[in-house]
């Protein structure tokens, strides 16, 4: 592994820790204060259409790695999001 794709490798995972922290907040932003529509309301449970963005989120961070040829992000990135989006801040 050459040092360009190592430095890669640790900023990706770096972005994606901080992606997943960026999910979290905004899942418990829409969980108390989510706006609501007629019969739609992303109060409580609805919140939970986050989670689909983040998956979206780390389809896309790991193709970018996979291009960029930075297989060890590409191990690191799903434990990063993860991480970021329960374990830190803590669960929904």
């Amino acid at each position: 592994m050459n040092s360009r794709s190592l430095i890669f490798s640790l900023i990706a995972t770096a972005l994606a820790l901080l992606f997943g922290l960026a999910m979290h907040f905004l899942a418990v932003f829409l969980r108390d204060n989510g706006p609501s529509f007629d019969s739609i309301s992303f109060r409580g449970n609805g919140a939970l259409i986050i989670l689909p963005v983040a998956l979206l989120g780390l389809i896309i961070g790991e193709i970018v790695c996979v291009r960029r040829r930075a297989w060890l992000a590409v191990a690191l990135l799903p434990f990063a999001v993860y991480i970021g989006l329960f374990v830190i801040a803590g669960s929904f």
